[in-house]
């Protein structure tokens, strides 16, 4: 009788460990990201991403371009010539949303927010390109861009 109550108090102690293991998702780990469609000014479904690295990933890019352009004085002020690309933002801050367009050479993003914008470097671009759709910026089709709805997401 001793044994089969140590057996029920290891199973129990077991499940309790492996639950508790178990990563839960929350709000600060959902990135809701949209793309432009072939109508005007009109995005697609949110495409949500949970997985915790390619999230860390993105906010961390964010995080660094605030804090530039936070100490930077020069801000460009930029008429776009075309509709953005993609649209993002972190479920839990939805009021901060980030637009991204692939430049006309396809080679970098740029992203505009809070009517600030900046055009990130070659790596910065094709990590954040990457974070968002999955995809490999390299692999864009300049001759396409703004001429075509953007590359799938995910």
């Amino acid at each position: 009788m001793k044994q089969v109550k140590y057996v029920f108090f290891f199973i129990g102690l077991l499940l309790l460990v492996g639950c508790s293991a178990q990563s839960t998702t929350t709000d600060d780990d959902v990135l809701l990201v949209q793309s432009q469609t072939d109508k005007q000014d009109s995005f697609g479904e949110f495409i949500e991403i949970t997985n915790e690295k390619t999230v860390q990933k993105v906010k961390n890019i964010v995080h660094n371009i605030r804090l530039r352009l936070d100490h930077s004085e020069i801000i460009k002020q930029v008429r776009m010539i075309r509709l953005p690309d993609f649209k993002f933002h972190f479920k839990q801050s939805s009021e901060d949303i980030y637009y991204v367009c692939i430049s006309p050479k396809g080679k970098k993003v740029e992203l505009i927010f809070d009517g600030k914008y900046v055009q990130l470097d070659n790596d910065t671009s094709a990590e954040l390109f990457n974070g968002l759709t999955g995809k490999n910026l390299s692999d864009v089709d300049p001759t396409k861009i703004g001429k075509e709805s953007p590359p799938p997401l995910r």
